[in-house]
């Protein structure tokens, strides 16, 4: 076991990384683990990829909120985010993603023992009707519309779970970049394409961190963004995304900082899930993602080191606050320099050559093909979240 000092270096180490993956778009934590795997598999490199997998979940909205460049992670939040850009209000809505996170770390630790003692029993109940599960949240998912609006909404549910389910099923794309052409179509571009139409000027943006939602409501958001990462944790099937749609579906009642309960609960989804996935691992011996899988590889948890893995998150969580709040106050400061429309053309056409050199050729048919997706919601005027298909489908498939 090393000590304490050692501790903090390589979660300083971590940190750091976590901060690039988090602010570059197209670079995700699954990128950086071969590395780890050729560099020195061990105990301390495993910290490094707990701090990284952590300081991630506090950045990664940063380029998703400003630029609109979703992953699968941070996806249904870039309307939201984005229409409080336009409100000139971006700051906050960053701040609200550094809330929701930290928050949602503190309730997840608070829960912890009792999620402990529980969840093993229910995830054996859960585990063999993960499918039913997952056709029960699509379909509340649904008839959140009504009327006609029911039928667009199937419409664009199966329109986009074939188009993931053709994505995830071949090998087109390389395995870790698959999903990226796929959300940025969808939840992206498909934003940036109505931004282009707008001719007016970027509104100016307080660089002030006051939050607009009651603390009832925040508090409320963290709690919902703290079971929702439990519970893709443990059980498979569900990811991230599909949390996210969770959250949708269990929102408050639409007042007028809707949106920011939701970025709230969003953000904490994240931070919650790499809390619990450790726990998933220690208690069950799933991992829940890359960066799990690659610690279940290198070393087994035992109670000593799961308890240094939290003090690693509780220390990236209190550097990742800051960093988030830096990098987000210098992000709006820089993008204001911009004019909007100029702006969406020039986010528009990176997020293209973007694609382009993570996917090659076959990425931009994907992109395209999912933009052409993407702007269905905008134009029957239904939810973004139907598109979430795109993962809940074929993994509905999978389990049946």
């Amino acid at each position: 076991m090393i000590g304490a000092w050692e501790v903090i270096l390589y979660t300083f180490i971590g940190v750091s990384l976590g901060t690039v993956t988090g602010l570059i778009p197209g670079i995700h934590v699954n990128t950086m683990i071969p590395f780890f795997y050729i560099l020195n598999p061990s105990f301390e490199t495993c910290i490094v990829i707990v701090a990284l997998m952590v300081t991630h979940t506090f950045l990664d909205f940063i380029p998703s909120t400003l630029l609109g460049i979703p992953d699968e992670t941070t996806a249904l939040t870039v309307l939201p985010a984005h229409r409080m850009l336009l409100e000139g209000r971006g700051l906050e809505a960053i701040k609200l993603t550094a809330v929701g996170s930290l928050g949602s770390m503190l309730v997840s630790f608070l829960i912890f023992y009792p999620v402990y003692i529980v969840m093993p029993k229910i995830y054996n109940f859960l585990d063999p009707r993960m499918g039913y599960f997952l056709i029960l949240i699509s379909a509340v998912l649904i008839l959140t519309e009504k009327g006609i609006k029911i039928i667009y909404s199937l419409f664009v549910y199966f329109l986009s779970g074939i188009l993931g389910y053709i994505i995830l099923n071949s090998h087109i794309l390389p395995e870790d970049q698959k999903l990226f052409p796929v959300f940025t179509g969808l939840f992206g571009l498909s934003v940036l394409f109505f931004g282009l139409k707008n001719k007016s000027s970027f509104p100016v943006q307080p660089l002030d961190f006051k939050l607009l939602i009651p603390r009832i409501d925040i508090l409320k958001s963290v709690i919902k963004g703290s079971l929702a990462g439990m519970f893709v944790a443990f059980f498979p099937g569900l990811g991230n995304a599909q949390a996210t749609v969770l959250v949708q579906i269990i929102k408050l009642k639409k007042r007028m900082y809707d949106n920011r309960a939701f970025i709230t609960a969003c953000s904490g989804v994240n931070t919650s899930n790499a809390i619990f996935s450790l726990l998933a691992l220690y208690t069950i011996k799933k991992p829940r993602s890359g960066a799990i899988i690659a610690i279940q590889k290198i070393m087994e948890i035992d109670r000593g080191t799961l308890l240094i893995f939290l003090s690693v998150i509780l220390i990236s969580s209190g550097i990742a606050v800051f960093l988030n709040l830096y990098f987000g106050k210098l992000g709006i400061y820089l993008i204001q320099k911009l004019p909007y429309r100029k702006l969406c053309f020039l986010i528009f056409f990176f997020l293209i050559i973007l694609i382009f050199f993570f996917t090659g050729f076959i990425g931009l048919i994907v992109l395209f093909t999912s933009l052409a997706i993407g702007i269905l919601p905008h134009i029957l005027g239904i939810k973004k979240s139907h598109c979430m298909g795109v993962l809940l489908f074929p993994i509905i498939l999978h389990y049946l």
